[in-house]
């Protein structure tokens, strides 16, 4: 059982934090893009982050609790299961009550017109990004090197 559950984790990470920095990659192509093409991005990157990589991000959580749950060599206060805890918790809670929110802002404020108000809004998701991705990165390198492990 422990490694069908770390696979399943480990897939899991690829796809949000793959998908993550792939989605910032495109993102930097779109400074010169037109307006429409920003639009369709927008939207697909909401698409992607409340259908693709939230999920991920809960069975990613949920695999990694079970696993540490369920197998005698790890604790729930070993210092890699808290960074990746704390890494996990706090990039799904900034993706859940920030970053989709304001996507989704952002795309209204296109719609109606106002792309230079939405380029400001998606200038500081674009930040907030790229900060979540950073804090996702710690959290592989400490599943990774298991510091204090």
């Amino acid at each position: 059982m422990f490694e069908t559950l770390k696979l399943i984790h480990v897939l899991a990470a690829i796809i949000w934090v793959g998908g993550s920095i792939m989605a910032q990659l495109f993102a930097l192509r779109l400074t010169a893009a037109a307006p429409a093409h920003r639009l369709g991005f927008a939207r697909d990157l909401r698409f992607a982050a409340s259908r693709i990589f939230v999920p991920s991000a809960i069975v990613l959580l949920g695999a990694g609790i079970w696993m540490v749950a369920d197998s005698p060599g790890f604790a729930f206060g070993d210092p890699f299961v808290v960074i990746g805890l704390v890494a996990v918790g706090g990039s799904l809670a900034t993706a859940i009550g920030y970053l989709i929110p304001n996507i989704g802002r952002a795309i209204e404020l296109m719609t109606s017109g106002r792309g230079p108000e939405a380029g400001a809004v998606i200038r500081k998701v674009a930040l907030a990004a790229r900060a979540v991705i950073v804090i996702l990165l710690v959290a592989v390198w400490a599943m990774v090197v298991k510091p204090g492990g």
